[in-house]
């Protein structure tokens, strides 16, 4: 479990020019219907952080944004909106991403 908050702090740091204080494991599940290899989804809802400039775009970033859960970007995925739904609308949790 260490390992995958050093991995939530060191991604938000790298993608978002983010400094975490404080989150919460949520969950884990499968996303093997997505990917044909083992692969684990850990979610963390984070609670605090500090973003004192945006991130510049890069070969992976090309754009960012905070966003209300009822005012999603058009292509979100159903899989990230079905994410959100179980953890700020109390939908069922799935066991597979």
């Amino acid at each position: 479990m260490r390992r995958c908050l050093q991995a939530l702090a060191r991604e938000l740091a790298e993608e978002g020019n983010i400094a975490l204080s404080s989150s919460r494991f949520y969950m884990a599940s499968s996303s093997i219907r997505v990917f044909p290899a083992v692969n684990h989804v850990a979610l963390y809802v984070v609670r605090g952080f500090r973003q004192e400039l945006a991130p510049q775009p890069n070969y992976e970033i090309i754009d960012h944004g905070f966003f209300y859960p009822d005012a999603l970007p058009e292509k979100t995925s159903q899989a990230t909106r079905r994410r959100l739904a179980e953890v700020f609308e109390g939908a069922p949790i799935a066991e597979r991403w």
